[in-house]
């Protein structure tokens, strides 16, 4: 694979993020995300087990405040 196109894959943004992964973008306690998620700020997708909050709904709520 080209040097090129493993930089541009790199630096491709993830869709969904661990719940400690939204914390650290949003400067917060994981259990604020949870709230936030409960409250409906915050996108929450169920993938079996694992919960995944989507990168579209942090950027949101970022911009927002």
């Amino acid at each position: 694979m080209p040097h090129r196109v493993r930089k541009e894959l790199q630096e491709i943004e993830p869709l969904l993020l661990k719940i400690p992964e939204a914390a650290r973008l949003l400067n917060c306690s994981p259990r604020h995300i949870d709230d936030l998620a409960a409250q409906g700020l915050l996108e929450k997708r169920k993938l079996d087990h694992a919960v995944r909050i989507t990168m579209a709904s942090v950027k949101k709520l970022a911009a927002a405040e």
